[in-house]
């Protein structure tokens, strides 16, 4: 009877601190996939999915993440680009899931307002969001940053102002991330734009 109850024990703890998650995790990731599918990078054409992979891979590398950040990493687009609802990732993933992936999400882009008025949206809002969501932002930029040398050089050197001015509302979230994304922007500058005028 004892023997029966401890691998009952053993099978419980199992399925609540390893399969549980390990299956929500594969859940979003599935999802991501789904909704993305036939979505390309606009910089080098690649598959979408793999932006949110990666994302979700940086994400997991912390010590203090949780299945929560990674589900959110995978599904941080897919209601800005995908059309899915923040209530619909609420009712399958859960509340904790839904607020991060809704705070990721950039409101901005279903006004017509201009470029520069719209980011300025963006940024307000994220100078309220969580300490994770502002990470995963970060994360997000460094890898946009990584794709975006390969576009006309008058957008990045929008997109590099836009990165500095971003930095300023959420670098206080995780100030060593922050820096290596400064630092990736230094690179771009140096690196594809030494012809121009820097005004960064």
């Amino acid at each position: 009877m004892n023997m029966l109850f401890a691998r009952r024990q053993v099978a419980w703890f199992r399925w609540v601190f390893v399969w549980r998650p390990r299956n929500g995790i594969l859940r979003a990731a599935r999802f991501a996939g789904t909704h993305h599918s036939g979505q390309v990078r606009k910089s080098l054409g690649t598959p979408y999915i793999a932006h949110p992979e990666r994302i979700a891979n940086a994400v997991s590398q912390y010590d203090d993440s949780t299945e929560v950040e990674v589900m959110a990493a995978w599904l941080h687009d897919v209601v800005e680009d995908c059309g899915v609802s923040v209530a619909t990732i609420e009712r399958l993933f859960g509340p904790d899931v839904a607020l991060l992936v809704d705070e990721l999400t950039n409101r901005s882009k279903e006004s017509n307002l201009p470029r520069g008025l719209r980011k300025k949206m963006d940024r307000e809002r994220l100078r309220g969001v969580s300490r994770w969501a502002k990470r995963i932002k970060m994360l997000d930029r460094m890898d946009n940053l990584s794709e975006v040398v390969h576009l006309e050089h008058s957008f990045i050197k929008i997109y590099l102002q836009e990165t500095i001015q971003l930095l300023q509302v959420i670098e206080d979230a995780d100030m060593d991330l922050a820096s290596l994304v400064r630092s990736r922007v230094d690179a771009i500058r140096a690196e594809v734009l030494y012809a121009l005028t820097p005004d960064i």
